[in-house]
């Protein structure tokens, strides 16, 4: 197989930025307001008017310690059914109300754990994903397409590889989550939504997965959402905005670096050499 070519990630799959009349980029902002969920069974609440934004160039994480929201969360931007309960408040995309037929065609998600053909090769499942979301493209085109994708995933070196389960060697559990991104980011998306996409992940493999996402936020003008239980500080560094639920409530929401400032605000210094993120956390289940 000859060595690819290096292509910038915008360059993946097309030009992704929809442009107005005046050839400019158009920017994507999903908002959510007052979003709550109640079990209908025994009543608790798992949110209570949760609100917060995001737009294009941007990384959201929701954090926060196990029980506290954060999948439920998700799961109501994403306009997932859930039986199990009765949910409340409004998801917006461009300022208009996101219906579930909405997120399908203009969104994408990757769940917590990766959905992936066992015997099929990175190659292979990224083929199949351009082939699925450009239809108008040649066999070059897609060629090229799923070239500059590997490239910008950096799963260039094990193209080839199968995916493999317990049983048959395969992708690393980081080289997994990026090539689950990468099926997610064929389409498009105006707005990615990630589930723990660093969980069970090496520190330099979480990186690699938030650095990924950071550049698919700021050069595919996608919005990103994503949960996080305990962020490493690289991880954590790769943030715009943050916020943090606990007990169902919003405790924090804003600019992920001005977290330690809202933390001495309030009375709890961050002390030197402490990762913010896991001093929030504590904070939160003080």
């Amino acid at each position: 197989m000859p060595k690819l070519a290096r292509y910038p990630i915008e360059t993946i799959i097309g030009d992704k930025l929809r442009a107005d009349d005046g050839g400019h980029a158009r920017e994507t902002t999903l908002a959510f307001h007052e979003c709550s969920f109640t079990l209908k069974k025994t009543g608790e609440s798992l949110l209570r008017g949760v609100s917060g934004a995001v737009r294009t160039g941007q990384v959201l994480a929701v954090l926060g310690p196990s029980g506290s929201g954060k999948t439920t969360l998700l799961k109501l931007l994403a306009l997932k059914a859930m039986p199990a309960g009765v949910s409340r408040g409004l998801v917006t995309l461009d300022g208009q109300r996101l219906s579930a037929e909405g997120f399908a065609r203009q969104c994408a998600s990757v769940e917590q754990t990766d959905s992936l053909w066992t015997y099929l090769s990175c190659r292979e499942q990224l083929q199949y994903a351009i082939d699925l979301c450009e239809p108008n493209l040649d066999r070059t085109e897609r060629w090229v397409a799923t070239n500059r994708l590997l490239l910008a995933l950096g799963l260039e070196s094990c193209q080839d590889t199968r995916v493999g389960n317990a049983l048959i060697k395969g992708l690393s559990g980081g080289q997994k989550r990026r090539l689950s991104i990468g099926l997610a980011l064929a389409k498009k998306p105006a707005v990615l939504l990630c589930d723990e996409p660093t969980s069970g992940l090496d520190a330099a493999s979480a990186a690699a997965v938030m650095r990924l996402l950071k550049e698919a936020s700021e050069r595919l003008g996608t919005a990103v959402v994503c949960t996080l239980h305990q962020p490493s500080p690289s991880v954590f560094a790769r943030l715009d905005l943050a916020l943090v639920l606990s007990g169902g409530r919003s405790a924090y929401y804003g600019a992920a670096c001005e977290l330690s400032s809202f933390l001495s605000s309030v009375g709890r210094p961050v002390p030197q050499h402490t990762n913010v993120a896991d001093f929030m956390l504590d904070a939160v289940n003080a």
